[in-house]
């Protein structure tokens, strides 16, 4: 009876309490672990409300970094609630956009300066910009005047952790042999992208 009254009276510390004396007696006791469950959950919500309330408000004032500090903390607590792993993937992918579009940006620069460290470091793993080595060289060693324009850029999370950026791109440049510039490529570029510390990295190129 007091179990229940210190549940329904929402005094969750005293039917923790109370639940606890009776399960050291009878550890099988029913009721006692569903209302320990049950205040147990009610501690819960009450700790992680304020960190909500402030992660979603930052979300909504646009305050993603403060929103992301909030919501980590939430699932630290409380690893499964809902709202925090929501708004923690909303605020961090939009705090992931800007720092790939500005990779795509720096791509595009180092296209056109023919800068071949500067491209080849920004693929995740040595084996891939190996890979791409070759086409790089044939490319700044056979060409001058390097323009790349990029259009249309495209953004997806399938996870905090990893992006696809979609893209269209007209490349030209001046070839060495004839003088006359040329179409090098022209069409629509897929990168998977994955996240390192704080840092995105190419993974695969399509």
């Amino acid at each position: 009876t007091k179990l229940r009254e210190s549940y329904d009276g929402k005094a969750y510390q005293e039917t923790v309490r109370l639940a606890g004396e009776i399960l050291a007696r009878d550890p099988a006791n029913a009721p006692a672990k569903e209302y320990l469950d049950k205040a147990g959950a009610e501690i819960l919500a009450l700790q992680v409300a304020p960190l909500l309330q402030s992660g979603i408000s930052s979300y909504n004032s646009g305050n993603y970094a403060q929103c992301v500090a909030d919501m980590e903390k939430t699932l630290k607590a409380d690893k499964d609630n809902k709202d925090g792993q929501k708004y923690l993937f909303l605020a961090d992918t939009t705090l992931a956009k800007p720092q790939i579009t500005a990779l795509i940006e720096s791509h595009r620069v180092a296209e056109e300066n023919k800068d071949l460290l500067a491209v080849l470091s920004q693929y995740d793993s040595p084996a891939l910009a190996d890979s791409l080595k070759a086409e790089y060289k044939l490319l700044f060693n056979g060409y001058d005047d390097i323009k790349s324009n990029i259009s249309r850029v495209s953004l997806t999370f399938p996870s905090r952790s990893s992006a696809t950026a979609a893209y269209s791109q007209l490349l030209t440049a001046v070839y060495k042999k004839t003088g006359q510039r040329k179409i090098v490529f022209e069409g629509q570029k897929t990168w998977q992208l994955r996240r390192h510390g704080k840092d995105w990295k190419i993974s695969a190129v399509q």
